[in-house]
C-alpha cells in the first residue's frame, strides 16, 4: 500500500470514528442537527451546528445513518448570490477559521465548477477543515453548489462600491446606507479596505472641521469628498484636483483632513507609485467617493498622464477571456486628490513628453502655496506656526474620522426629493460670480468641476455636518479656482496657447539661424538684405518691415515647427485668428518668388506671431466677475 493511500484510509477511519462516537462525545445534550438534499442529485447532508461534531457530514444511506462521512468543518450555505444583470451566480458562505473567527465569503460557481481541487483548496487556505479523503471532495462540491441556501436567500453581489439604485449606497467596508428591497454584498479580494470610522461626528465637527474655517485648501479639499458623492446624481463627469509645491508646504496634511472624512487616514490615502493595472482596482474601490493619492512624483514619469486620463475617464482597459471574446472593462466614476512638489505637465516632461490640454483639464493642478505666508494654510487658529498647525491636524484626523461621509450619503438619501434645485441653486451661483463671459470652454468646463466641489461643501454645511458657514464654503472654493486661474495664466484653450508658444518659441531661438533677413526693394523684388555666416540651414526668410518681421517658411520646415501638433488644426487657427496670410485662391499656402529659389509656395506668418501681447487670442485672469 503507497503511503499516500495510506494516509487517505487513516484518514477515512478517523473521520467516520469521529462520525460513529458522535454520542458518546457530545455527552446528555443532543447537539442541533440540519439535513440538506443535493438539488441535482439524490444525495444527502447533515449539518451538525454545535458540539465536538460539529462540521458537514455526507450521509451514504438512508438505512445506515451512523455511517456518515466528514466532509469538513461547519460550513454553512447562507444565500445564492447574483450580480446585477442576474448573472455569475454563486454562493455566500460563513465559516469559522481555525482562530474561530466567522467569515463571510462569497464563492462563484464558476469556480467551484472548475474541479474540485479549487474549492478544496480555497477553503483550506480560509481556515476551513476539509477531509483528506479525496473520493469525498466530490460531496462537498456537491454541497456547496447544490443544496438549499438557508431561508432561500437571494443577494445581489456588488461589483464596485458606491450607489447601487437611487437610495441605496454601498460602502467599501460593506456597509448599505439607504432603503431597498435588495440585500447588497461587496466582495473584494484587495488587501485595501479603507472605509473605518473612530470617535465621533461631533468630534470631527469639532476637533477637525473646526479647524478648516478660513484656510480655502482645507475646506476645498474635504468638501472634494463630499462632492465624490454627488457626480453620478448629477451626470457630471470625474477628475482630479492635485496641489503641488514645495515639501513641507502642507500638502500631505490637507490630504490627512480630507481623507477623515471617509476613514483613517494613513490607511485611506494611497499612492501615485502604482502601475495603470494597479490604479484601476483601487479605482474600483472608491467609485462614487473620493481617492486620495500623494506624491505624484513617485509615479514613473512616462505613465503620469496615461493614468491621469485613466482615473478621470472612469474606464480601465479592455481585456481578452480565454475565449478569446472581450471582457467587461472595469468602470468608476470619482474625484480624486492629489498631491506633488511639481505639476503633471512638469513630471511628464520629465519622459519627454508634453502634457495634452484634455490631461490638464482632467487633472487640474492647484498651487499649494495660499499666499498668505503660511504655506498652504491661510489661519492657523492660534498655534505657534505652520508646522504645529500641521502637526494638529494630522492628530487630530487619526483620533476622530469616518463619520462625516455616511452621515452626509444619509442626508442626501432624505433629502433626494428636493436636493436637486439647491444643487443647482449653488452650482449656478458659483459659475455665475466667478466665470468669466469671454472664457474658453476649457476653462469652463473646469469651473464646473470647482462649482460641484462648491456645491457639496455647501451642502454639507447646510445639513450640519462640517459647522461651516455656507458663504464661506463658496468663497473658499472661488479663492482656489481663482488661484488656479492665475497660475494658468490665461483663460484661453490650452491648444490654442500651445500652437502660439511652440511657434514664437521656435523663431525666437532660430530666427537668427535658420530665416535670411531680406527685404522688398522698391521694385517690389525680395532681397537678402544681409549674409549671414551663422545661417546653418535655411528653412525660410525673415522679411523685415517697419511694423513687424514676417516669416515666409517653407511648407517642409513649417511641418518641423509644428511638430506634436494637429496640422490642419494649426492651420486653421493661425488662419482665423491673423497669423497667417492666406493665398487669394483660398489655399493656406501662397506663391512668393524668393531669392535664389524662385516662385513657390510658403506659410506667410504675419508679425502677430512675435507680439507679447495676447489678449487677441486670450483673456487675462482677473478673478470672479461681477
Amino acid at each position: 500500500m503507497s503511503s499516500i493511500s495510506g494516509q487517505i484510509m487513516e484518514a477515512q477511519q478517523t473521520d467516520n470514528a469521529v462520525a460513529t462516537n458522535t454520542e458518546q462525545q457530545s455527552g446528555s445534550t443532543e447537539p442541533e442537527v440540519i439535513e440538506l438534499c443535493s438539488n441535482a442529485g439524490n444525495h444527502k447532508y447533515q449539518v451538525v451546528l454545535s458540539g465536538p461534531t460539529e462540521g458537514v457530514y455526507y450521509l451514504p444511506s438512508e438505512n445506515n445513518p451512523d455511517k456518515k462521512q466528514f466532509l469538513c468543518s461547519l460550513l454553512m450555505i447562507n444565500a445564492m448570490v447574483r450580480d446585477s444583470n442576474s448573472a455569475g451566480w454563486g454562493r455566500m458562505l460563513e465559516f469559522k477559521d481555525h482562530d474561530g473567527k466567522t467569515h463571510h465569503h462569497e464563492m462563484s460557481a464558476a469556480t467551484v465548477g472548475k474541479d474540485e481541487s479549487t474549492i478544496v483548496g480555497e477553503l483550506r487556505g480560509r481556515g476551513v477543515s476539509v477531509t483528506a479523503s479525496r473520493k469525498f471532495h466530490c460531496y462537498l462540491t456537491d454541497y456547496v453548489l447544490n443544496t438549499e441556501p438557508r431561508d432561500r436567500q437571494r443577494i445581489r453581489s456588488a461589483k464596485r462600491t458606491g450607489w447601487q439604485e437611487p437610495g441605496t449606497y454601498l460602502m467599501n467596508d460593506g456597509t448599505v446606507i439607504g432603503e431597498s428591497a435588495e440585500k447588497y454584498v461587496f466582495q473584494s479580494f484587495s488587501t485595501v479596505h479603507p472605509c473605518s470610522r473612530n470617535g465621533t461626528q461631533e468630534e470631527w465637527r469639532t476637533n477637525v472641521s473646526a479647524l478648516c474655517t478660513g484656510n480655502s485648501r482645507l475646506i476645498f479639499a474635504v468638501s472634494t469628498a463630499f462632492a465624490s458623492v454627488l457626480l453620478n446624481h448629477m451626470n457630471v463627469e470625474g477628475g482630479g484636483f492635485h496641489y503641488f509645491g514645495r515639501s513641507s508646504d502642507g500638502k500631505t496634511t490637507a490630504l490627512h483632513v480630507a481623507a477623515s472624512v471617509i476613514g483613517k487616514p494613513r490607511e485611506y490615502i494611497q499612492t501615485w507609485r502604482a502601475t495603470d493595472n494597479g490604479l484601476e482596482g483601487i479605482a474600483k474601490l472608491h467609485n462614487d467617493s473620493l481617492l486620495i493619492l500623494d506624491e505624484l512624483g513617485e509615479m514613473n514619469p512616462h505613465d503620469a498622464g496615461k493614468c491621469a486620463y485613466l482615473l478621470a475617464n472612469g474606464s480601465g482597459k479592455i481585456r481578452s477571456m480565454t475565449s478569446g471574446d472581450a471582457k467587461k472593462k472595469a468602470e468608476w466614476l470619482l474625484y480624486y486628490l492629489s498631491s506633488g512638489e511639481i505639476t503633471l505637465a512638469e513630471h511628464m516632461l520629465e519622459a519627454g513628453k508634453t502634457a495634452r490640454a484634455g490631461q490638464e483639464i482632467r487633472h487640474v493642478d492647484i498651487p499649494a502655496n495660499a499666499g498668505a505666508g503660511k504655506g498652504l494654510f491661510e489661519n492657523i487658529h492660534g498655534y505657534e506656526n505652520a508646522g504645529q498647525f500641521a502637526d494638529a491636524l494630522r492628530k487630530l484626523s487619526a483620533e476622530s474620522y469616518g463619520h462625516a461621509l455616511p452621515d452626509f450619503i444619509k442626508a442626501f438619501i432624505d433629502h433626494r426629493e428636493d436636493v436637486d434645485e439647491v444643487i443647482s441653486l449653488y452650482k449656478n451661483t458659483f459659475i455665475e460670480r466667478y466665470l468669466g463671459d469671454d472664457a474658453c470652454s476649457q476653462v469652463g468646463r473646469v469651473a464646473g468641476k470647482f462649482a460641484v466641489v462648491a456645491a457639496a461643501g455647501m451642502l454639507a454645511s447646510a445639513w450640519g455636518i462640517t459647522g461651516w458657514d455656507i458663504d464661506h464654503v463658496s468663497e473658499a472654493v472661488g479663492k482656489v479656482y481663482c488661484d488656479w486661474l492665475t497660475n494658468r495664466a490665461h483663460s484661453g484653450n490650452q491648444e490654442d496657447i500651445r500652437i502660439i508658444t511652440q511657434i514664437r518659441g521656435y523663431l525666437q531661438l532660430y530666427g537668427e539661424f535658420r530665416f535670411a533677413a531680406s527685404k522688398y526693394n522698391k521694385t517690389g523684388v525680395l532681397e537678402i538684405i544681409e549674409t549671414n555666416r551663422n545661417l546653418t540651414r535655411r528653412e525660410g526668410f525673415k522679411v523685415v518691415k517697419e511694423e513687424g518681421n514676417e516669416f515666409y517658411i517653407l511648407p517642409e520646415a513649417f511641418k518641423e515647427i509644428c511638430k506634436g501638433l494637429n496640422m490642419s488644426t494649426t492651420v486653421k487657427f493661425l488662419a482665423e485668428n491673423g497669423y497667417i496670410v492666406k493665398a487669394p485662391d483660398g489655399r493656406n499656402q501662397p506663391q512668393k518668388r524668393l531669392p535664389t529659389i524662385g516662385q513657390t509656395r510658403v506659410y506667410h506668418l504675419t508679425s502677430k506671431i512675435m507680439q507679447d501681447n495676447e489678449e487677441t487670442v486670450v483673456t487675462a485672469a482677473t478673478g470672479p466677475a461681477n
